[in-house]
């Protein structure tokens, strides 16, 4: 006898491959979002450093104060940016005076503290020295005995 059997996928089978697809989608989406974020603030750090450096050849080479704060549209109209630069998140750059950094209006888009901000937290906050570790003998290892 012949039979008639018509190939394709039951419908469990379906069913299953689609769980699987939508498990590893549910893994890998968060990752994705993750990563996006983190892509948005580096590019706006990078722009707050492009900006500084930027700030700081203007004020070397143009007679201004140094507590007037150009606009952005200053250093690019005077050569030392290329275009304004824009935030990924839709945040606008503040370029601060001579003596301040640049920022961005984003949450958690701040740049790192500067020069002799470390150095003032490093002097007030000294970083202790690691204490000795006992010796199984009897002594510190590390210590100045001889």
């Amino acid at each position: 006898m012949k039979r008639n059997r018509m190939s394709g996928f039951t419908l469990v089978e379906i069913m299953v491959v689609s769980t699987v697809i939508g498990l590893l989608a549910m893994l890998a989406v968060p990752s994705f979002v993750q990563a996006r974020a983190n892509v948005q603030t580096t590019t706006c750090l990078n722009n707050l450093r492009v900006i500084d450096d930027a700030k700081l050849t203007y004020f070397i080479e143009v007679p201004i104060p140094d507590t007037e704060e150009p606009f952005l549209e200053d250093l690019v109209t005077a050569g030392y940016l290329r275009s304004t630069p824009a935030c990924p998140s839709l945040g606008w750059y503040g370029v601060g005076n001579l003596n301040t950094a640049p920022n961005c209006s984003t949450p958690g888009h701040a740049p790192s503290t500067s020069v002799e901000t470390a150095e003032s937290q490093l002097i007030s906050n000294p970083i202790p020295a690691p204490a000795p570790t006992p010796d199984p003998n009897g002594g510190s290892v590390g210590g100045g005995g001889a």
